[in-house]
């Protein structure tokens, strides 16, 4: 039998090897790094197949990546890290984690309840509404404009297009209306902003009088144009 040479020592580093290959991931990506990757990639499958790996998801999620003079270096947030960290670092990587948590609790599972990051999904979900309501004062605000202009300038050429104008906006607004967005809606307050965005003059001339308080309900705005 041929005898071994190096012994023990060529075992050791042989393993040395193996395990530093492992550490490296996929592509030779540094060891945090490629196992962030990887855990995004199984959040996006988990939607799927409900694996459980929100806890090893968030754990990779503490460590942040900063650039410093051309050096790549890592930094952990840290024992005091928490989703609401998550929240302000990586907020796609936190909406995944609720996401999939709100999920499993949603379906019976236990979850750890401290991960749930409460406040903020409570704000992002009142934003959502709130988006949707700012979307629809917007667009009955660019109406009265358009109106408020072929009101104080009725002789100019622009008049047809301004009111069709103010119908499409009016158009989209009725589209995108939830009955329960009525009490939200300021029509005089939007009538208002409209009446403060209407130009002085136009061309020299300035406008004939317009209406200084709302003439029109919230259902007047919003009812189709033949049954106007």
């Amino acid at each position: 039998m041929r005898p071994q040479v190096g012994g023990s020592r060529d075992s050791a580093l042989i393993r040395n090897q193996q395990d530093a290959g492992r550490e490296a991931g996929p592509d030779h990506l540094p060891a945090d790094q490629a196992t962030h990757e990887r855990l995004r990639v199984q959040a996006f499958e988990s939607r799927k197949t409900k694996q459980p790996i929100v806890d090893e998801l968030f754990a990779s999620c503490m460590v942040e990546r900063t650039m410093a003079d051309g050096n790549q270096s890592s930094r952990g947030i840290g024992p005091r890290g928490t989703m609401s960290d998550l929240y302000v670092t990586d907020i796609v990587t936190w909406a995944d984690v609720q996401a999939e948590l709100l999920r499993r609790r949603a379906a019976g599972e236990l979850v750890n309840e401290a991960d749930i990051d409460w406040p903020n999904v409570v704000e992002e979900i009142a934003s959502v509404g709130q988006s949707q309501v700012d979307a629809i004062e917007s667009l009955l605000f660019q109406a009265f404009v358009h109106d408020l202009k072929a009101q104080g300038w009725p002789l100019r050429g622009d008049v047809d297009s301004w009111r069709a104008d103010a119908r499409g906006f009016r158009a989209q607004a009725r589209r995108k209306f939830r009955e329960s967005m009525r009490q939200t809606l300021n029509v005089a307050g939007i009538y208002a902003d409209a009446l403060e965005a209407v130009p002085d003059t136009m061309d020299g001339q300035a406008p004939m009088p317009l209406d200084r308080r709302c003439p029109v309900t919230l259902d007047e705005l919003l009812a189709p144009p033949l049954a106007r």
